[in-house]
């Protein structure tokens, strides 16, 4: 176990490890509150990650996280350069993309109802005209909720 006991805290008046986060307030009720490494994405702090940007064949969009030696998402059609999973949880969801790069160079971004897009995608999105072929990443429109 990685944890200290009782005896291993810097004073005999100690209750609470800051290093292993056990609690002996109550010592017949010993607790570890919850580590502060913790976090909503699921990423370990220490290890690097890309973000995968996946389109399925009908169109919808997601994102995935996923540790630089890991099997690629069948859907996987660009991935972000890497970071640590510290970096992933400090920026926040979405706002990760005004911080990494695709692994080409280009940038993206998230529409408003958390849709990723390539730069070129939402630059013709915002377009007036939308002349020309549509430069969707695979040739295949995304699914965008009603405008």
């Amino acid at each position: 176990m990685d944890s200290c006991d009782a005896s291993s805290l810097p004073t005999v008046r100690s209750k609470q490890c800051l290093k292993c986060h056990y609690d002996w307030h109550d010592p017949e009720s010993v607790v570890r509150h919850a580590d502060e490494r913790w976090n909503r994405f699921g990423l370990d702090w220490d290890k690097q990650y890309v973000v995968e940007l996946c389109q399925a064949p009908d169109g919808r969009r997601y994102t995935k996280y996923r540790e630089i030696d890991g099997v690629p998402d069948p859907f996987a059609v660009r991935e972000t350069d890497p970071a640590s999973g510290k970096q992933f949880v400090d920026w926040g969801f979405y706002t990760y993309a005004e911080h990494l790069r695709l692994r080409d160079g280009t940038r993206f971004a998230f529409e408003a109802h958390g849709i990723w897009l390539t730069e070129a995608e939402a630059a013709y999105l915002c377009s007036n005209a939308q002349q020309g072929p549509a430069p969707w990443v695979n040739g295949i429109k995304p699914r965008l909720p009603p405008a």
